[in-house]
């Protein structure tokens, strides 16, 4: 029985199916990454636990995998016991089953002389990846880290990397990894560490406030910071205008675009949401469109919305861009509910729908900004379809209900 086999591939750092990553621009972030890099490559420390926390969109996912890969280009692989990237409506990455065997699959790979620990206790017993995960942990993880001969590895505790603990399947499964964390700690005395990153959600923080928590947890709130957000967005339209410089050069756009008050609007209006700014530049971007009629459609519409529902503008701004609604409506519909096939297929939509197969892929292409994997889906876009589908606020809702 292979440990592979088990583990959650596409959960982990270095994954494929999680490309492009999500990484910080080189200019910001860097006192939070710097934070804990020092945490992770000090020999002793107070704390065993950090969380770090933030509301959705914020860029928690960025600083975990721009870290990671920090420590890795850094030669410090060997304290990173292991990352798990919990992602909503991926079964292998948002179920609690997977994690161990992730965890330890990478523990194999990254720490020295724990491999051949490891493939031993599953080679005594065949059965142990589907046991408890008290057993799990117990005979994957604690009994190869004591048996590890290199004693250095105690001085220097490994941590283990757990982003979007809320994504996780359920409630009672999320309080089940905190609680899997006391148990390494506290009661095996297993030397980890751990860096936690979620929504501040309040059975989350309920559990991380209970007594079994309060010596050896840190808890960090990922900062605003709109000069750190202006240099990300005009870094994201200077990349814009050299890969579209043809374009640009057409419609008479020059660098800097667009101006340093636009740029200004834009983040304000984020409110610290570094995907509303990601789905801007996107949608901007979208192929066969001219970028700078696409800001300003999107300029004039957020300058009639509140600062509470700027996501719901963008969103339906992009549904309401999109060509072909008849079409579109089936796209939507089968994204949603995968009525024609297991992933998204165009040939099978165009087969039931006697649809164009190039006007699926226009209509896809529209979609860009908010759909990046089709395999995969954006649940906070079809979210937002889902919850503002009944309410017909627009003729795209018309559309979309009927």
């Amino acid at each position: 029985m292979l440990l592979s086999e088990f583990a959650s591939q596409g959960a982990m750092h270095d994954s494929s199916a999680r490309q492009p990553f999500p990484k910080c621009h080189p200019q910001t972030r860097l006192n939070v990454v710097d934070f804990f890099f020092h945490w992770i490559t000090t020999p002793t420390t107070s704390k065993s636990v950090y969380w770090l926390y933030a509301p959705f969109g914020h860029g928690k996912s960025a600083v975990m995998q721009t870290l990671i890969d920090r420590l890795m280009t850094e030669n410090f692989q060997h304290l990173v016991a292991g990352a798990f990237f919990f992602a909503r409506g991926k079964p292998e990455c948002n179920k609690v089953i997977y994690l161990l065997p992730t965890i330890a699959y990478q523990i194999a790979i990254n720490i020295p002389g724990m491999r051949e620990h490891i493939t031993k206790a599953i080679q005594t017993d065949p059965k142990l990846l589907s046991r408890s995960m008290d057993v799990q942990l117990r005979s994957l993880i604690k009994d190869p880290l004591f048996r590890c001969v290199d004693g250095a590895h105690f001085k220097y505790p490994p941590t283990v990397f757990i982003d979007g603990l809320d994504e996780c399947t359920s409630i009672e499964e999320q309080l089940s990894v905190l609680d899997l964390i006391i148990v390494v700690l506290q009661e095996f005395h297993i030397p980890l560490r751990f860096l936690v990153a979620s929504r501040p959600e309040a059975h989350i923080r309920d559990r991380f406030a209970q007594p079994h928590f309060v010596d050896i947890l840190e808890q960090i709130r990922l900062p605003d910071d709109q000069g750190e957000m202006i240099v990300c967005l005009k870094s994201k339209f200077d990349d814009i205008c050299d890969r579209r410089a043809r374009l640009m050069k057409v419609s008479n756009i020059q660098k800097p675009w667009p101006s340093e008050k636009e740029i200004k609007q834009l983040v304000v209006r984020s409110c610290g949401q570094y995907i509303f700014l990601d789905t801007i530049t996107r949608f901007v971007d979208t192929e066969r469109r001219d970028p700078a009629a696409q800001l300003k459609t999107v300029l004039y519409c957020l300058a009639d919305s509140s600062l509470f529902s700027n996501m719901d503008t963008l969103y339906s701004l992009i549904l309401e861009e999109a060509p072909h609604p008849h079409i579109l409506k089936v796209v939507i519909d089968d994204l949603l509910y995968r009525r024609t096939h297991s992933v998204f297929s165009i040939p099978a939509i165009a087969e039931i729908w006697q649809f164009s197969k190039t006007d699926i892929q226009i209509v896809l292409d529209s979609l860009s900004a908010v759909v990046k994997e089709w395999e995969g889906r954006d649940l906070t876009f079809l979210s937002y379809v889902v919850s503002r589908v009944f309410g017909k606020r627009s003729s795209i809702w018309q559309i979309l209900l009927y």
